[in-house]
């Protein structure tokens, strides 16, 4: 008999109308969203989004992922050679950082050091989540301390709690949620009460932590990459408790289908203390995500303040170089390529799929003389040897992973002709390069609608209209090859930090 169940699609404005008409079906004033005086529902509500996208990219998923909790305890000790108290904290992902040859350099931290440097101001870099301590680029020698070792140890604790003393209100949260996605027709993902407990109690445990330590230091302001996880509320609800201002730092895109950064429809009385209080964005559109809603609320309010890419225009201004090694790799991928047109692939973690990329499949075996600069997701550095059974597979002979991976973004993008992505962020950052994308999803095309709309961006779902496209946007960019890129980046971040400055005295 056949089987006529249907897959489940990803569908960014699916997901994020569940999100937002959950949250306005839901009571969440009542006293099972409080935990120590602080409202919960941030936490639920992108775990919510995020289960939503796992249950659609089943389908496209490739593998399971190891967890860092195992390496990074067995070395026990956090490493931090910055004794002396610091006012500021830029707090990295673990993730957010580009090889520069002779170490690392954190690419949303990194530029807000050297501005704060530039005025004397002292701050020290904080990686929440890393799986070893990392050498910094003598560029940015900036002081840092290697804190995964205290959040894993808080999601253990979290872990042990939940199962030997569980906390009874989430099992009935659930409830209530399960109620109101029933009553306005939305399925839902298992959901897990264990789980959502653990995190509260890891949360609550890492911010008191963290707490003790901002107080020691006198902390006024605590910057974070990537706010939406467990270390992140943790530093946020700690900076709140301490009177510091938390600030989320734009590391990918945002926009209206993202609810981590739109549509915060509801204020409680506590004002949601695990929400930053500002957020540094790359454009005025990325900001206004955010003050759309916040400009509505009364209470803790929120502010989006447009940056730039500072990273990126960094080494726009030449203010960032490769270490001779790096240099050399450049070269010889540019070599490699013997003056053929170059696309430039960005993937993402368990969408790396034959079905997820059909239409770039269908494309590769048309085009074998192109250069393909394929870019591993840093969380999915796993999918190298499936990416690679593909190329193989569809014939394709001009292909490079490991030096397009290795090298920073802006390496390899401000070489590309073009850029071929599923849903990467990639699409705005290849804009500021005047490099032009190609999306090969509808989730992605939903994302990025206004790149799209803007001419910058066109969407394909099909190998023969990649191919067709492909191959028109190559041969000018050919023709093209030795004038200067279009792409700019305003630079404001001095005028946001200016703003900081001021809510801090």
């Amino acid at each position: 008999m056949k089987n006529d169940t249907k897959k489940p699609q990803l569908d960014a404005q699916e997901m994020a109308n569940k999100i937002y008409r959950l949250e306005c079906a839901l009571d969440l004033t009542h006293a099972d969203w409080m935990l120590d005086g602080v409202n919960l529902w941030p936490l639920y509500r992108l775990e919510l989004f995020r289960l939503f996208f796992a249950i659609s990219a089943e389908g496209a998923r490739t593998r399971q992922y190891k967890t860092f909790i195992g390496p990074t305890l067995k070395q026990c000790r956090h490493f931090d050679d910055a004794d002396a108290p610091h006012r500021f904290w830029l707090v990295s992902d673990g993730v957010s950082f580009a090889n520069m040859g002779d170490g690392s350099f954190e690419r949303c931290c990194g530029p807000i050091y050297q501005a704060f440097q530039k005025q004397n101001i002292e701050s020290v870099l904080i990686d929440r989540a890393g799986q070893q301590p990392r050498r910094m680029s003598a560029m940015a020698s900036m002081p840092m301390r290697w804190w995964a070792p205290i959040t894993q140890r808080a999601k253990l604790f979290g872990v042990a709690k939940a199962l030997l003393r569980p906390d009874a209100r989430h099992a009935r949260l659930i409830k209530k949620i399960r109620f109101a996605a029933a009553d306005i027709n939305i399925e839902l993902p298992p959901l897990s009460a264990r789980r959502f407990n653990a995190m509260a109690n890891a949360v609550m445990r890492l911010a008191g932590i963290l707490e003790i330590k901002m107080h020691r230091e006198a902390v006024k302001a605590v910057f974070l990459t990537s706010y939406y996880d467990v270390a992140g509320y943790a530093y946020i609800l700690a900076a709140h408790r301490v009177g510091a201002v938390s600030v989320d730092v734009q590391h990918g895109i945002t926009g209206s289908l993202h609810p981590s950064y739109a549509n915060w429809q509801v204020e409680t009385q506590d004002g949601l203390l695990m929400l930053p209080k500002l957020f540094f964005s790359w454009s005025d559109g990325d900001a206004n995500t955010v003050n759309k809603w916040a400009e509505t609320h009364d209470i803790c309010r929120r502010e989006g303040i447009a940056t730039g890419h500072p990273f990126i225009q960094a080494w726009q201004n030449h203010q960032l170089e490769l270490a001779p090694d790096l240099q050399n790799l450049q070269q010889q991928l540019l070599t490699e390529a013997r003056g053929l047109p170059i696309g430039l692939v960005t993937l993402q973690p368990s969408l790396c799929s034959r079905d997820s990329l059909a239409p770039l499949c269908a494309a590769w075996a048309h085009q074998s003389d192109f250069m393909w600069w394929i870019r591993l997701h840093p969380m999915a550095v796993e999918d190298e040897s499936i990416i690679a059974e593909m190329l193989e597979k569809h014939g394709v002979k001009n292909w490079n992973i490991k030096a397009a991976t290795e090298l920073p973004l802006p390496a390899v993008l401000s070489h590309a002709d073009f850029h071929i992505t599923h849903s990467s962020s990639v699409v705005l950052e290849a804009e500021y390069f005047g490099v032009p994308s190609f999306i090969v999803s509808n989730y992605g095309a939903q994302l990025f609608a206004d790149v799209i709309s803007r001419g910058k961006a066109a969407f394909t779902s099909d190998g023969a209209g990649l191919h067709k496209a492909v191959n028109g946007v190559a041969k000018a960019a050919m023709r093209a090859r030795n004038e200067q890129k279009s792409g700019s980046v305003k630079n404001s971040l001095d005028k946001a930090l200016a703003r900081l400055l001021e809510m801090t005295r």
